[in-house]
């Protein structure tokens, strides 16, 4: 055999079915000094021709071994080794080497069952599944930052606020994980694109789109909660669910190695590095939902083995994680439909949405008096709505205390379109007291005397910091990423 080197051959006459015997079988590695043996239960890698680096791997450890054009894999239940063709002396050697392995484990005790989960995890390499579900994440995320270039608002109306969410808005809980911070380059959507490509192609390969479905469904909520736990005022991102994913591939790595091809394995000691770094940067960086993360993972790591259920024997999906994807798919659907109806300036949707603004005790000035602003220009209100609008308006006033002109003049606008025309000019004349010489102020008046016609808006003022009261609450509770 090329490359191989027989010592201590005296028991080979009694191995058996093996020609390689039960003596150690070498094969020589560059640079010199370098080798992989096959000695009594188990290989044994010296890498290093100092020394340093000598591994053993035992014959009822070993969980796939496989020559591909890059070299030839290890892997164990606790590690992943490969060891690159252009390390062997001779072209051949790899190949041989696989065989020979082989041919030790069909000697060992419950090698044949051993070699047969190999043999599945080989055609699982061959034919992974395609990745739907993490293809579809991706583009939903996409879809709604264009959204959010588009139309500002949205974020108002898809963000988590665990305060909104307390008071019924609960699809926050689900749009929460689709949106991203908005920047000229969008760093924040980026990274958590790459991630969830690379999380997702590792977890959805072996398990399929709807045991990923699940995944990544579960492990979004528990992100949400757990930054609601944590007491933060907002949350956006998907990083909850990559976080998610990564607990999955940590099950997948610690509790099922044995059905995953080598080359789709993380070396353990990088894989829990590089979660320790992520810990620290959590702690560190304070723009980060390090509770958002930690939920995530403990979401992922925990619904893993669910979802993962039959997953391995190439069954399909059992009616407990059908119907699980059946819920977490109309939550998904109510949830941006809710979105949509808010986008869409539906007048009962905005004004439900002012009565849940008017529910939290903590929200600012400014959101109460946009919400105002928008129900009465960019819907068809009627009464009932007309009436949330007032309470916004009033209430964005009174925090102010009546020293902002422009929040003045939403409530002058929301009283005028109310049919409450000397309530308009009363309030219009506080603006342009305030206002001085805006032009603005003084058009909106002549529209609430009808000396302008009453759907002839003029185009809004360029608007200037206004000193807020002491004790006022501000507008941005923290934002979290």
């Amino acid at each position: 055999m090329s490359g191989i080197m027989e010592e201590g051959a005296a028991g080979g006459a009694a191995a058996g079915s093996s020609p390689y015997g039960e003596g150690e079988a070498r094969w020589e590695l560059l640079p010199q000094g370098c080798f992989i043996s096959l000695v009594k239960g188990g290989v044994l890698l010296g890498l290093d021709r100092r020394g340093l680096d000598a591994r053993f791997m035992p014959f009822p450890e070993l969980t796939h071994v496989e020559a591909t054009r890059l070299g030839v894999w290890f892997a164990s239940h606790k590690t992943t080794q490969v060891i690159r063709r252009s390390r062997f002396r001779n072209e051949r050697d790899p190949d041989e080497l696989v065989q020979a392995i082989r041919w030790r484990l069909a000697d060992e005790p419950g090698g044949a069952a051993q070699l047969d989960r190999m043999r599945r995890v080989a055609e699982r390499a061959l034919h992974p599944f395609p990745r739907r579900a993490t293809v579809a994440l991706v583009v939903v995320c996409l879809a709604i930052f264009a959204l959010q270039w588009k139309d500002p608002f949205s974020m108002q109306a898809g963000l988590f606020y665990p305060a909104l969410a307390n008071t019924g808005e609960y699809w926050r809980i689900v749009t929460g994980n689709l949106f991203h911070g908005r920047s000229v380059i969008p760093l924040h959507l980026i990274i958590n694109m790459m991630c969830l490509l690379a999380f997702g192609l590792m977890v959805e390969r072996p398990l399929g789109a709807m045991r990923t479905f699940i995944i990544m469904g579960f492990s979004g909520l528990t992100a949400m909660l757990a930054s609601a736990a944590a007491g933060y005022g907002e949350v956006l991102g998907s990083s909850g669910i990559v976080a998610g994913l990564v607990g999955a591939v940590l099950w997948l790595e610690f509790k099922a190695p044995e059905h995953l091809p080598a080359w789709w394995r993380i070396p353990r000691r990088f894989f829990i590095g590089a979660l320790l770094l992520q810990a620290l940067l959590d702690q560190l960086l304070p723009f980060i939902a390090a509770a958002a993360h930690l939920g995530g993972l403990a979401g992922g790591y925990l619904i893993a083995p669910f979802a993962a259920r039959g997953a391995f024997e190439n069954e399909p999906p059992g009616l407990a994680q059908r119907l699980t994807v059946g819920l977490l798919g109309a939550a998904v659907v109510a949830s941006l439909f809710s979105v949509a109806m808010l986008v869409n300036r539906a007048p009962g949707a905005l004004a439900s949405h002012g009565s849940h603004l008017l529910a939290w005790s903590e929200v600012g000035p400014q959101a109460l008096n946009d919400l105002a602003w928008r129900i009465v220009t960019e819907s068809e209100p009627g009464p009932e709505h007309l009436a949330v609008a007032t309470e916004l308006a009033e209430r964005a006033v009174e925090r102010t205390e009546r020293l902002d002109p422009n929040i003045l003049d939403t409530l002058a606008e929301v009283l005028f379109v109310a049919g409450d025309g000397p309530g308009a000019v009363a309030v219009i004349d506080e603006a342009i007291h305030l206002a001085g010489g805006e032009i603005y102020f003084h058009e909106q008046r002549r529209r609430f005397t009808g000396e302008r016609a009453a759907d002839d808006r003029p185009d809004p003022p360029t608007r200037w910091v206004v000193p807020v009261p002491e004790g006022a609450v501000g507008d941005d509770p923290g934002l979290s990423i």
